[in-house]
């Protein structure tokens, strides 16, 4: 039979257990971030004047516009494969958003010439980054794990309808 002591041991190791097992809100700056809400992502401008928006909830479910020049704008909706989107969760998981720069402009980078801006806005630990980038801007001149995470929805973009 146990004694109060060794009850009150037993409740000590549990709660402790499940202290020390807490979410990632990457509160400990342990370089990661933590997907919370939806993606959005809009590219527009460039040589053919193209705006494409899509946006993808936590759930895999998304909607892209297409706008070409000054034409009407083509909207649909689908569901996101479960690798796409693993692999999307992942590679925002792999970078700590707090660390990139809110913006990545030819200004202050060599770039190309007619290409468009991306946006993109992640709703990640508790709060929202927004982050522009001049997509004529070499990939070698930007943060990894941001060129990865921009490739994710390029090819998110390209399997959407």
């Amino acid at each position: 039979m146990p004694t109060p002591a060794s009850r009150i041991c037993l409740l000590a190791v549990v709660v402790g257990a499940c202290a020390s097992h807490t979410t990632n809100n990457n509160s400990s700056g342990d370089g990661s971030s933590h997907l919370d809400g939806p993606v959005d992502y809009k590219t527009e401008g460039g040589f053919i004047r193209t705006t494409t928006s899509v946006h993808v909830e936590l759930d895999g479910s998304a909607t892209k516009q297409v706008t070409s020049g000054a034409g009407p704008t083509k909207m649909t909706s689908g569901t996101l494969e479960a690798a796409d989107l693993d692999g999307l969760r992942d590679d925002i998981a792999a970078v700590d958003l707090k660390s990139l720069r809110d913006s990545y402009n030819c200004g202050e980078f060599k770039c190309g010439a007619d290409f468009p801006v991306a946006t993109l806005t992640i709703a990640a630990d508790g709060t929202t980054k927004q982050i522009l980038v001049d997509r004529g801007i070499s990939d070698a001149d930007l943060p990894p794990g941001l060129v990865t995470i921009l490739a994710d929805l390029d090819a998110i973009v390209s399997k959407l309808p």
